[in-house]
């Protein structure tokens, strides 16, 4: 049930939604790959060839902090092959600024958990603003990314 809160205001009924538009889109999002995800593909049986080896996106959960700092989402991809996952990496941490559930700021990372580059939606339309590519560091002054949590 989507809309399970009924409530009456001036002889008029309206629904109040379980749901933000944001988690919805999220559980969406989240369903949509796991469902290509439990399925075993043909040629996966026993006695046959290996199932292929495809990435998939998986959004993390999202991580709220207090005022002023933003909440993050990880996004992670899985390697699967068949429905079993062989490993998992973060690939994209996102951004929310202005507390709307849309992501205002995405950050790429390599395997190595550099920061590769950065994309802005300044203005808060959904749309990408602005990049900055981030230089590789100079020397070992290299600070993997899963330590900044």
């Amino acid at each position: 049930m989507l809309f399970p809160a009924r409530r009456t205001l001036k002889n008029r009924t309206f629904f109040q939604p379980l749901f933000s538009v944001a988690a919805l889109r999220r559980y969406l999002l989240g369903w949509i790959c796991l469902s290509g995800c439990t399925h075993l593909p043909e040629g996966s049986l026993m006695g046959d060839e290996p199932a292929p080896v495809r990435e998939v996106l998986r959004i993390g959960q999202t991580v709220e902090y207090s005022f002023p700092l933003p909440a993050m989402t990880p996004v992670w991809v899985d390697r699967l092959q068949g429905n079993r996952r062989l490993s998992s990496r973060l690939a994209f941490r996102a951004w929310d600024m202005n507390d709307d559930g849309r992501f205002d700021m995405l950050e790429a990372i390599d395997p190595g958990g550099r920061v590769l580059f950065r994309a802005y939606d300044l203005d808060f339309d959904g749309e990408v603003d602005e990049t900055e590519e981030i230089p590789p560091p100079s020397g070992d002054e290299t600070v993997p990314v899963s330590s900044l949590h």
